[in-house]
């Protein structure tokens, strides 16, 4: 779930080789508010037969954390150069980098 247009997601995620990997791709051109709303990953929580309250956001922003806090999901800040100023205390961690994750520390999450 991205605020950003698919002009812009869809062929970056193409362009990765991530496409196949992906079971939704909900960009802000699928939802009537985009983040901090949680209309995208309720959206993409939809799609994908999920329930949000079992689900995590990885997330990058403020907004996006809001976002999936609101949706009733977990979330994992990752911040970049770009975010690393936005307020990420919402969070339900935070990592410097994904190869911090794995699926046994995502599931604590859940627990």
């Amino acid at each position: 779930a991205s605020s950003g247009p698919a002009r812009w997601v869809t062929p970056g995620i193409d362009r990765l080789g991530l496409t196949p990997l992906f079971g939704a791709i909900v960009t802000g051109d699928d939802v009537v508010l985009r983040k901090p709303a949680p209309d995208g990953y309720l959206e993409a929580a939809r799609r994908l037969g999920a329930d949000p309250t079992r689900s995590i956001a990885i997330e990058d922003s403020g907004p996006g954390i809001v976002a999936a806090r609101a949706a009733g999901m977990k979330s994992v800040a990752i911040p970049h150069p770009l975010t690393e100023g936005h307020d990420l205390t919402g969070a339900d961690l935070r990592v410097a980098h994904a190869g911090e994750l794995s699926v046994a520390r995502l599931a604590t999450l859940l627990a």
